[in-house]
């Protein structure tokens, strides 16, 4: 819509630029003609004039004194010739009435947004009263500590019962290592005819637990070697029965051979 009404507003312009370039074009028109009849009339008289016959020439008289030359009339100024009345100017066309733009529709004004209600002040929490400091409970006396009974006295035991009961507890050892030796004897090694002896160290503390497992000699076939080691690590799990009341040691560093012989 505003495109359309911009150019008829350049036509209508156009339109009277043009009107009154005509207009005064055509004013013009009388003043050049008038002009032009004003400069022929310039024109002397006498170029119209008939030529006078030649008379003989008169003999000479006395000159008379020089009448005084007549004024020349004056010649009359030629009318003006009637101006051409200006024609009419053309009426300038009606511009077209803008169409009325539309009305853009009005918009609905928003709703106010309700205002958020005043959050009620919180209240200042009572400050609490200080309670008063515990008084310190008095250390109570440190009591004397027991002191540890003393343990019996170990009975004695003469060399040959202490000796006695040390190869007892070999043997026992010596004849458990050898069944399991029996029944962990590997299969391959059977299959293959492979036998050896593997000489094992370890420490029997007095509970009968066991500790520093060595393998001090092998038997040359790795095999071997490691099924000794897991008679005592697998079947008999690192311990054996305790130390009798005639051995008397803490611990006891023992060494013992692992055979496997096919029978």
């Amino acid at each position: 819509m505003q495109r359309s009404s911009v150019i008829a507003t350049l036509l209508t312009t156009f339109i009277y630029a043009l009107i009154i370039a005509v207009a005064y074009w055509l004013w013009l028109q009388p003043i050049e003609k008038q002009e032009q009849q004003l400069r022929t009339v310039d024109l002397n008289m006498a170029m119209f004039a008939a030529p006078t016959p030649q008379q003989p020439e008169p003999k000479p008289e006395p000159k008379p004194e020089p009448k005084p030359e007549p004024k020349p009339e004056p010649k009359p100024e030629p009318k003006p010739e009637p101006k051409p009345e200006p024609k009419p100017e053309p009426k300038p066309e009606p511009k077209p009435e803008p169409k009325p733009e539309p009305k853009p529709e009005p918009k609905p004004e928003p709703k106010p947004e309700p205002k958020p209600e005043p959050k009620p002040e919180p209240k200042p929490e009572p400050k609490p009263e200080p309670k008063p400091e515990p008084k310190p409970e008095p250390k109570p006396e440190p009591k004397p500590e027991p002191k540890p009974e003393p343990k019996p006295p170990k009975p004695q035991f003469s060399a040959v019962q202490v000796m006695n009961a040390e190869q007892a507890y070999l043997s026992k050892l010596h004849q458990q290592i050898i069944q399991y030796a029996q029944d962990t004897y590997p299969n391959r090694a059977k299959r293959r005819h492979w036998e050896g002896d593997v000489m094992l160290s370890f420490t029997i503390n007095a509970d009968g637990k066991i500790q520093n497992l060595q393998l001090e000699d092998s038997s040359g076939r790795d095999i071997l070697d490691k099924a000794a080691l897991e008679i005592i690590t697998e079947k008999m799990q690192s311990r054996f029965m305790a130390f009798p009341e005639q051995i008397q040691r803490n611990n006891w560093t023992i060494r013992v051979p692992v055979s496997y012989r096919l029978h």
